[in-house]
């Protein structure tokens, strides 16, 4: 079982930020009367999955995990799902969640269907979680309360971290590195805890302990990325060139790494209309990347486009 999995809060006071979620979810419970459909919109990693089988094991009772039925709606997304498992699972008399994760990912005809199931339904509890509310058709929006997740802030993601180093028998010694290094695992995160874990769980050795080499390799990227960037801006390509490739090699040809670094340099620029096009070229670096078998050619064609976005003309 990796990190993440197994320290999944299984309660409310083991949740972390949300506290005004929590706290509204609480009072709906205690009333002991059917509540609205919920819908929980927020980035990934912010805890809509984990706060949804929380609030089903208190709306639940006992047995509760038995009468939590999840589906991951990117998988069951069309019509022939909506009426063939979601519609016949709803009809059952009794007291019940059906949880569709990633709702929005749900085709033009599914929603509608499921609009209609929600309406009808009298003892089946519907959860949607999204990414994406502007996906939601209004009809279903208008049926549901809503609630909002934000992504996680420093604090509370190293801190976290910390608590599992030290129930994982992880020493953490707070060494300037090693505190540079969590900082760094936060801003690759962007306030996503499953990523900030998968990436903790990435440098732990297997003798318990935090990985210094590749600590430095995280710091290293970072700022590998923020040179490249700064020198492709100012004119020098074959600067910014040589630092992207490096980069790939030091790390391991670890794209996602570099992927992630760009993201958070590029965040830093003060100029909005180059923050705007690198945004909109960085997700089409992402595509070519999971195309291609040799990285480093979309990578160069990044850097390029980099060198040459000061003088494109505003649209």
């Amino acid at each position: 079982m990796n990190l993440s999995e197994k320290f999944r809060p299984q309660d409310w006071e083991d949740v972390v930020g949300q506290q005004h979620i929590i706290a509204s979810l609480k009072e709906m419970i205690a009333k002991k009367e059917k509540p609205p459909a919920l819908l929980f919109i927020g980035a990934p990693g912010t805890g809509k999955n984990t706060v949804a089988q929380i609030f089903a094991k208190h709306y639940l009772g006992e047995g509760w995990k038995s009468y939590l039925h999840e589906f991951n709606a990117s998988d069951s997304r069309k019509l022939t799902d909506v009426r063939e498992k979601i519609k016949p699972l709803s009809r059952v008399i009794v007291k019940q969640i059906i949880n569709l994760t990633e709702a929005d990912s749900m085709d033009h005809l599914a929603q509608p269907a499921l609009r209609r199931i929600m309406e009808t339904t009298k003892n089946t509890l519907f959860i949607l979680d999204v990414n994406d509310e502007t996906k939601v058709i209004p009809a279903i929006k208008s049926r549901c309360a809503e609630y909002r997740f934000s992504p996680l802030t420093e604090e509370h993601i190293i801190r976290r971290l910390v608590k599992i180093c030290d129930s994982e028998g992880i020493k953490l010694t707070f060494s300037e590195e090693e505190k540079s290094g969590l900082r760094q695992i936060y801003k690759l995160s962007h306030g996503d805890m499953r990523k900030a874990i998968n990436e903790l769980e990435k440098i732990i050795t297997a003798n318990k302990q935090i990985n210094a080499q590749s600590v430095l390799e995280l710091n290293k990227t970072m700022n590998m990325m923020d040179e490249c960037i700064k020198s492709a801006l100012g004119g020098d390509f074959e600067k910014a060139k040589n630092t992207m490739e490096d980069a790939y090699i030091i790390n391991g040809r670890n794209t996602e790494l570099i992927m992630d670094s760009l993201l958070e340099t590029i965040s830093t620029l003060e100029n909005e209309q180059i923050k705007l096009r690198l945004y909109y070229e960085l997700g089409e670096l992402e595509h070519r990347l999971q195309s291609t078998y040799r990285p480093l050619i979309p990578l160069f064609a990044f850097v390029s486009y980099v060198r040459i976005v000061p003088h494109l003309r505003r649209s």
